[in-house]
């Protein structure tokens, strides 16, 4: 698995810090999620929708393990990577 789209959010106010796509050893993309700044520190925030009742659900789910690796591949590229401009948004 590799981070791919990394784009930080650079926006006053918001807790989203990045927005980035997965790509999987078997070459699945997945885009839309997100590196959320909350309470205890940075979080990755899986892709979501809202439904018609204004209810979010997780368009994907990952077991703890790959999730943790994913924050902790997520937080270092969030480190090491070039800020970009708030106003060109997550562009996928």
């Amino acid at each position: 698995m590799t981070i791919t789209n990394f784009r930080k959010w650079n926006s006053k106010g918001n807790k989203v810090k990045a927005f980035f796509a997965i790509k999987t050893s078997e070459g699945i993309l997945i885009k839309n999620f997100k590196l959320v700044e909350g309470s205890n520190g940075l979080f990755v925030s899986n892709p979501s929708s809202k439904n018609k009742n204004g209810e979010w659900w997780d368009d994907v789910v990952l077991p703890d393990q790959l999730k943790d690796e994913l924050t902790s591949l997520a937080i270092s590229e969030y480190g090491g990577s070039q800020p970009s401009n708030a106003a060109e948004g997550p562009g996928f």
